[in-house]
């Protein structure tokens, strides 16, 4: 059974990203489910870095529908697959996405939904079949 969800948006901020969020936090709520975000898409997912939504008197997901972008943040730069590391003075390329994937499971997310174009649509099925097999939760926007 599905306790705890999160969400991240990558690639450049569009319109229906906050309707998208507000849509699956409504969701979720309804459903007595814990919502979450990840701060600044993969980059977000890749330290970890998340806070709980909700649409309570005093949540964070209030009034979102008029604003643009996404409340959450959102990545254009952040390929966990090829992600800059500094060694030695030097940068180099590493895939991190391993380190996405134990954040996911340490942090007990059940489903991850991940809004955007095409370029998060490989790096949302490569992470999702290492989570949980066939299940996908991507949304473009």
């Amino acid at each position: 059974m599905v306790k705890r969800v999160a969400i991240l948006a990558n690639g450049g901020d569009v319109s229906g990203f906050n309707a998208v969020i507000r849509a699956i936090i409504k969701t979720a709520e309804n459903n007595n489910v814990e919502c979450y975000g990840f701060i600044d898409g993969y980059r977000g997912l890749l330290e970890n870095n998340y806070v709980q939504l909700c649409t309570s008197a005093t949540g964070n997901a209030i009034g979102i529908l008029p604003k643009g972008g996404s409340i959450i943040g959102s990545s254009t730069n952040s390929n966990v697959f090829c992600y800059p590391v500094e060694e030695n003075g030097e940068t180099v390329y590493k895939d991190l996405s391993d380190k996405c994937v134990e954040n996911i499971k340490n942090d007990g997310i059940d489903c991850l939904f991940t809004l955007g174009g095409a370029g998060m649509s490989w790096g949302r099925k490569r992470i999702n079949a290492a989570l949980w097999g066939k299940r996908d939760s991507g949304i473009m926007c």
